[in-house]
């Protein structure tokens, strides 16, 4: 006997929220799941990087707790507490929580570009081989509440080595490749406490870069190096990394001004800020790098690990929370800090000084915590306005407008190209703040690092995103 139960009411269908948070928690997890997999990964194939070994008589950084304090104790939330970091041997993780997170004491970094020639490809075409080790780039870069500040040190610099006048690559130089003696001179000449050593090649600079994919420079002129063998055309450039590293390299830097090859910037100071404006386009890059892109990724790490040789006190760990932790910082999240110098001649030789008071001050500022250097105040921004769209009377409109808003413009011409698709204000990169002070005249374009000619402050190119304006 069937019993007909038509009165009771059908199971009722899910509810469409339902249904979403059930596909939200699916995906989530998947998420979950992939990145746990992805660190995993890096975990495993992270490179075992050669180790340098650094003596450095000062205390390790010290971790504080948040201000909340750890849940289940009576740590006051306005108290913090210091410990001791435990330091990584080279082979396990260190103690140190991720960079950003606020929580970690400043840390500071001597990074050092070598320009040893031992084998480096040909395809690179570095000719001038020179014998021995130099230190090429020194910076000392600092991580601070969620901020990276940059000092460029130039190789010129004159310091005091054991009693006697050196340049500062000379330091690496001596009993060499001595990090150790390079190490201690900035830390004497700086006053500032370092906390690790990073080094660097040629060739492990222009293999990342390549493993990037390329870096994009926007080049207002056609320029070239005929020592370093830069050779680029005008407008937005994609390097590779033979052209990112003969860019870095370049002493003899000319642009092509209306069909005459100029000088711009071919000094140490000048070779500096395209130091600086290829880690910026590096960073820019590693940062459009898909974390699941894991070949690319591997490949980066790979670069890395036949050409940088690290501190032994700095973690596998710490390492990778580093390179993670810089696809977090944006452009203003960096604060490229100049140090005033002048040149001098003793002995017939030619040497960059620190200029004091001036010097000293900076030095300071990368000394304490939260303290950035703010520099004094400056006359009106020297601009050149270019036209970049082919447009008649572009750059004389816009120079015109940028005058009014109390900018000098010193001049007005055409750009070496007119297929700008966007507007480009490049400025050296320690004036990224106000270069961004025109661009909010303008109301449209970016800001890009790069190479200037010493009486300007920007150039102004004008793209097709200013017509009908």
């Amino acid at each position: 006997m069937t019993t007909d139960d038509s009165g009771s009411p059908p199971p009722s269908a899910p509810q469409p929220s339902t249904v979403r948070h059930r596909w939200l928690r699916l995906i989530i997890g998947l998420i979950v799941v992939n990145v746990v997999v992805l660190a995993g990964i890096l975990v495993w194939s992270f490179p075992r990087f050669e180790r340098v070994e650094i003596d450095d008589p000062d205390p390790p950084p010290t971790v504080a707790t948040s201000q909340a304090g750890p849940v289940g104790t009576d740590v006051d939330p306005g108290d913090t507490v210091d410990e001791p970091v435990v330091e990584g041997d080279g082979d396990q993780p260190g103690d140190v929580p991720p960079a950003g997170s606020g929580s970690l004491e400043p840390v500071t970094f001597l990074v050092m570009g070598s320009d040893s020639r031992e084998n480096l490809p040909q395809d690179l075409g570095v000719t001038d081989r020179v014998v021995g080790q130099r230190a090429d780039v020194v910076m000392i870069v600092t991580l601070e509440e969620g901020r990276i500040r940059l000092l460029s040190l130039p190789r010129d610099l004159r310091v005091e080595i054991g009693g006697t006048t050196h340049k500062l690559n000379a330091a690496y130089a001596i009993e060499g490749p001595n990090p150790q003696l390079l190490y201690d001179t900035v830390q004497d000449e700086t006053g500032i406490d370092l906390d690790y050593y990073i080094e660097l090649d040629f060739a492990g600079f222009a293999g990342v870069v390549d493993e990037l994919g390329g870096v994009d420079i926007t080049f207002p002129y056609a320029a070239r190096d005929l020592k370093s063998h830069l050779n680029v055309a005008a407008g937005l450039q994609h390097l590779d990394g033979r052209t990112a590293l003969a860019y870095a390299r370049s002493r003899q830097y000319e642009e092509n001004r209306n069909g005459a090859w100029v000088p711009v910037e071919g000094n140490d100071l000048g070779r500096i800020g395209r130091q600086q404006s290829l880690l910026f386009a590096m960073l820019g890059a590693f940062k459009d790098l898909s974390l699941f892109d894991v070949n690319r990724l591997l490949g980066v790490l790979g670069a890395l690990e036949r050409h940088i040789r690290v501190d032994s006190r700095l973690s596998d760990l710490r390492m990778i929370e580093l390179l993670t932790g810089a696809r977090g910082f944006e452009r203003d999240d960096i604060e490229v800090v100049t140090l005033p110098l002048f040149e001098a001649t003793e002995d017939g030789v030619s040497y960059l000084v620190a200029a004091q008071p001036e010097a000293d001050e900076v030095y300071r500022s990368f000394q304490s915590a939260g303290s950035l250097h703010a520099p004094g105040a400056k006359e009106p921004m020297v601009l050149k306005v270019l036209n970049g769209n082919g447009a008649s009377g572009e750059a004389t409109k816009w120079g015109d407008e940028l005058r009014e808003s109390g900018f000098t413009v010193l001049h007005v011409d055409d750009a070496g190209f007119f297929d700008f698709s966007e507007t480009v204000v490049t400025v050296r990169p320690d004036d990224f703040v106000r270069g961004e002070a025109i661009i909010d005249v303008l109301g449209f374009g970016r800001v890009e690092p790069g190479t200037l000619h010493e009486e300007l402050d920007a150039v102004v190119i004008i793209g097709t995103d200013a017509l009908g304006r």
